[in-house]
């Protein structure tokens, strides 16, 4: 098993670990729950993978074995993988959350690497390193976004991060967010 898919490997459990610790379900208010589905929220970036990496084809699975057809709650995430010609396996992460602090879902580290202003939102954008394993001449690095708005917290992880993908990224995951906290 090669270097990359272990580390690849490695991210999904530790993003998998995070969301399982997030099992405190929303309360009863309104506008603190979601009336989307898992399948609305792996769904939703599926258009940004095809782009990102020129693949037609895309897999999104449930981080944590919930059914497609869970609702949206406390802790909520979907992995993408594909295989073409450019790109093979790991592709990324999105994730979305109610609330901050412990409950986020948040994988990334450090202070962002600066923050991409979409329809009003900062969008934080960290530039994750590249393993030592990797050839830093040739490989590029990850990227994570996250964004939070009405108290919803939306992450998205992307294998060869580059800035024309986190400006596309961003603006996907601020529209994310919006459509899918209520």
């Amino acid at each position: 098993m090669g270097c990359a898919l272990i580390e690849r490997i490695v991210a999904s459990v530790a993003l998998a670990v995070a969301l399982s610790s997030c099992s405190q379900p929303p309360s009863g208010h309104p506008s603190e729950r979601s009336t989307h589905t898992l399948s609305e929220l792996c769904e939703f970036p599926r258009e940004f993978f095809q782009s990102q990496f020129e693949v037609a084809e895309i897999a999104a699975t449930v981080v944590i074995g919930k059914p497609m057809e869970a609702p949206i709650n406390a802790g909520n995430g979907c992995l993408y993988t594909a295989e073409g010609a450019s790109v093979h396996g790991y592709l990324g992460t999105i994730s979305i959350s109610r609330g901050h602090g412990e409950n986020s879902l948040s994988t990334a580290e450090g202070m962002p690497s600066r923050y991409i202003e979409v329809d009003g939102f900062s969008v934080a954008m960290y530039i994750n390193p590249i393993p030592e394993f990797r050839d830093p001449e040739t490989a590029h690095p990850s990227y994570t976004l996250n964004v939070e708005i009405d108290n919803w917290t939306g992450e998205l992880t992307f294998e060869g991060g580059n800035d024309a993908g986190a400006r596309a990224g961003a603006d996907m995951l601020v529209r994310m967010v919006q459509s899918l906290k209520g």
